[in-house]
C-alpha cells in the first residue's frame, strides 16, 4: 500500500475493532447495576473484548506479516532481520517505557527492583501469577503479547523458510502451528481451570494463534499477487 492510500476493508475491520473493545469496558463503568444485570453486562462484555482484541491481532498480524514477507522476500537475511527491529521497536518501546515509568510512579506501592516489576520491561508481566491480583498496568498484556510476536516471528522466517519465503506450504505450516496452539489454550484451560479471559486469553503464547493468522492472510495476498 502506498503512502497515503487507505484500504477500505481494512478501516472497516479496524473500527470493528475499535468499537468493541470501546464497548466490552462498558462493564468498568458498572458500579451501580443489580446483580443479574451485571452478570449479563459482563458476558457482554467478554464477548465484545474477545471480538475486538482478536481482530486488533488478525489485523496488526496481517500487517506485520506484510511488511515481513516483502523485506525479508527481497532477502532473508540478518541484517534484514535488525533492520526490522530497528524500526519496529522505534515505534513502540520508547512510549511504552515512558508509559511504564508514568504508571510506576503513580502507584507507589510497587518496587521498582521487583521481579514483578522487572517482568514488565522485558514484556513477561502475563507470566507472573500476581500480574491481575495486583492489578498493575493491566492494559500492557497486549503489547507484551505483540512485542514477542516482532521479536520471534523473523526467527522462525529465518530458521524454517531462508530458502524461499514465497513458497505454499508457508501459510500451510503457520496453519498447523494456529491448530496446534488452539488445542493446546483448549487443553490448558480445561485441565488448569484458568479463567478464559484472565487466565488464558492474556497469556502470552496462547495469543499468536490470532496474530499467525493475520500472517496467513498477509502470504496469501502477496502469493496472489505474484
Amino acid at each position: 500500500m502506498q503512502a497515503g492510500q487507505r484500504n477500505f476493508g481494512l478501516d472497516v475491520v479496524r473500527s470493528i475493532a475499535i468499537i468493541s473493545v470501546l464497548v466490552s469496558h462498558l462493564y468498568f463503568l458498572s458500579d451501580n447495576i443489580d446483580l443479574n444485570a451485571l452478570l449479563n453486562l459482563k458476558i457482554f462484555s467478554l464477548l465484545f473484548s474477545f471480538t475486538g482484541v482478536n481482530l486488533f491481532f488478525v489485523l496488526s498480524g496481517y500487517l506485520i506479516g506484510k511488511i515481513i514477507i516483502t523485506l525479508f522476500s527481497k532477502e532473508l537475511s540478518i541484517s534484514n532481520i535488525k533492520t526490522f527491529y530497528i524500526r519496529r521497536w522505534f515505534r513502540t518501546l520508547p512510549l511504552y517505557y515512558l508509559s511504564l515509568l508514568i504508571y510506576f510512579l503513580l502507584r507507589y506501592d510497587i518496587n521498582i527492583f521487583s521481579s514483578f516489576f522487572l517482568k514488565f520491561i522485558v514484556f513477561l508481566q502475563t507470566f507472573d501469577k500476581n500480574f491481575y491480583p495486583i492489578f498493575f498496568f493491566p492494559v500492557s498484556w497486549s503489547l507484551a503479547v505483540e512485542e514477542w510476536f516482532y521479536l520471534l516471528l523473523p526467527l522462525i522466517l529465518f530458521v524454517f523458510f531462508k530458502k524461499n519465503l514465497k513458497q505454499t506450504n508457508l501459510y500451510l505450516n503457520i496453519i498447523a502451528l494456529i491448530t496446534l496452539i488452539t488445542f493446546v489454550k483448549i487443553g490448558y484451560t480445561l485441565l488448569s481451570n484458568q479463567n478464559l479471559d484472565l487466565g488464558t486469553q492474556s497469556f502470552l503464547p496462547f495469543r499468536f494463534d490470532s496474530l499467525l493468522t493475520g500472517v496467513v492472510f498477509a502470504s496469501l495476498k502477496i502469493n496472489n499477487k505474484d
